[in-house]
């Protein structure tokens, strides 16, 4: 069952032309709304607090899991609906807060809508072991990593790796083999319904869904029951992100130090000048500001 969003709430410093149309927000996490290495996302403050002063929602699309991004999104505030594993799970918070897209309390996530779109993980799990050795690849999955080794390569405290690993849809790889033996890979997934994605750190295997496909699903439900005149601003910084960015509105690549800009044949896709979360932080607080008319605010100016 899927639960209608609560009904939008008014901001008086908002124009008549911004409540036709509904803004929304989506954005990548790791090395876009989070520090790549520190996960911080307190760069971005400025740009948080004047969604928050607007109310309007602010999507995560990530290819963490739920568990992950519930933590993520009640540290932030946010009690706006979430898509977790590339697109593999949406989650919809019900009815608790009279309107409002931004928690009061931390703990207004906890009830929820899980609506599951992917391949389980216990299938993908299966085809990558048969796989593997049917060429006698080198990788090593989650699944294959001790604590120790998902620490190192995750830069993740022990306390987080537990809900990194609670996984249901998708199946991160490290790779250490030829590109020739990933286009083999990728073949073989192709074949068995499957497909490998380049992230931020990780080699991801998911069905055949994307965060573009789960953001469609994303756009019709808002437009159903928000505003029949829903935008989106959508920001990421890796391959997984393109076919997000492809769906949205107005595209917007991170710039970073670990991927090279991103491209599209589809979209004209902006690139921020500055890196990381201070680039996300530039990006949202300009393109809000265009969108609503505010004047500048001194005390959000970016750093």
């Amino acid at each position: 069952m899927i639960i209608r969003l609560i009904s939008e709430q008014r901001v008086d410093a908002a124009p008549e032309n911004f409540e036709r149309e509904r803004w929304i927000v989506v954005s990548d996490l790791d090395g876009s709304l989070l520090d790549h290495y520190s996960y911080s996302s307190e760069d971005a403050r400025p740009a948080l607090d004047l969604l928050r002063q607007l109310d309007l929602p602010l999507i995560l699309n990530t290819s963490k899991t739920l568990r992950e991004t519930l933590d993520i999104a009640s540290e932030i505030g946010i009690r706006s609906p979430l898509i977790v594993e590339n697109g593999g799970g949406i989650f919809i918070p019900k009815k608790s807060a009279k309107g409002k897209y931004w928690a009061v309390e931390n703990d207004l996530l906890r009830r929820k809508e899980w609506i599951p779109v992917g391949t389980r993980r216990t299938d993908i799990l299966k085809t990558l072991k048969h796989l593997k050795l049917a060429r006698d690849l080198k990788f090593t999955s989650f699944d294959e990593m001790t604590l120790r080794g998902l620490e190192i390569h995750t830069g993740l405290q022990k306390a987080s790796l537990h809900a990194a690993l609670d996984r249901e849809f998708s199946e991160p790889l490290l790779w250490k083999d030829s590109p020739t033996n990933l286009d083999w890979l990728s073949y073989k997934l192709e074949k068995a319904g499957l497909q490998i994605v380049k992230g931020g750190r990780f080699h991801m295997v998911s069905g055949k869904h994307n965060k573009g496909t789960s953001l469609d699903w994303m756009r019709s439900f808002f437009k159903t029951s928000v505003s029949s005149h829903v935008k989106i601003i959508a920001l990421g910084d890796g391959m997984n992100d393109l076919p997000m960015l492809e769906a949205a509105d107005i595209a917007i690549c991170i710039r970073s130090h670990a991927n090279p800009p991103l491209k599209s044949n589809q979209k004209t896709i902006i690139t921020t000048t500055k890196n990381g979360v201070q680039g996300w932080n530039e990006s949202v607080l300009r393109h809000l500001r265009q969108l609503t008319k505010l004047q500048a605010d001194p005390s959000l100016a970016t750093h």
